[in-house]
């Protein structure tokens, strides 16, 4: 099972949920799911999620749901008739076939992740560990920022060696995107971040 713990703090969608970026809230959760609290994504072991743990789960989940309206009202208030008025446009996931300058790259901009609270290191660092779990078994993250964020740096990573992905890259790139479809149905809610 996931946790995301980068989508808590507004990796993914730029606003942090400041109640789940608390170190208390970060230790009951390790404590929880038996994590060593450096993960931005994190899993529990294999065979964590059963009957007995159940309520618990249940609690977290409703934890984290009460912070996360607690946020939003914050954020846009809670008079009805701010309810449901807010027009969202969407953006388009590219297809498999997509070229990467012209289709990919622009839609990996669409993200921000600079603006969205990470730095360099963190993108890195999240990249790698992607990447890594992505080179060992073929499996990607099922954290729709989480996969932004890492097609995101790939852009900028190859931008600034003003090359395309090949190979190993490419087909990695692809894999992503292909997450990133499969994730948000083909749209990603808009509109895009300002770019870098």
């Amino acid at each position: 099972m996931a946790i995301p713990f980068g989508a808590y703090k507004g990796l993914n969608s730029g606003i942090g949920v400041d109640a789940l970026g608390t170190e208390e809230f970060r230790t009951r959760a390790n404590a929880i799911f038996g994590l060593k609290g450096t993960e931005v994504q994190a899993r529990t072991s294999p065979g964590w999620l059963t009957i007995e743990r159940f309520d618990v789960l249940k609690a977290f989940c409703s934890e984290v749901a009460k912070a996360y309206l607690e946020a939003k009202t914050e954020l846009h208030g809670d008079d009805e008739q701010n309810t449901g008025t807010l027009e969202h446009t969407y953006i388009e996931v590219p297809g498999p076939d997509a070229r990467w300058w012209t289709e990919i790259s622009d839609f990996a901009l669409t993200y921000n992740g600079y603006d969205r609270g990470a730095d360099v290191d963190s993108l890195a660092g999240i990249d790698k560990q992607v990447r890594q779990t992505w080179d060992d078994d073929a499996t990607l993250s099922n954290d729709l920022e989480i996969c932004r964020a890492v097609l995101f740096f790939e852009q900028r990573r190859f931008r600034h060696l003003d090359a395309e992905p090949a190979g190993d890259d490419n087909r990695f790139v692809r894999a992503i995107l292909g997450q990133i479809r499969n994730l948000s149905g083909g749209q990603v809610l808009g509109p895009a971040d300002e770019l870098p």
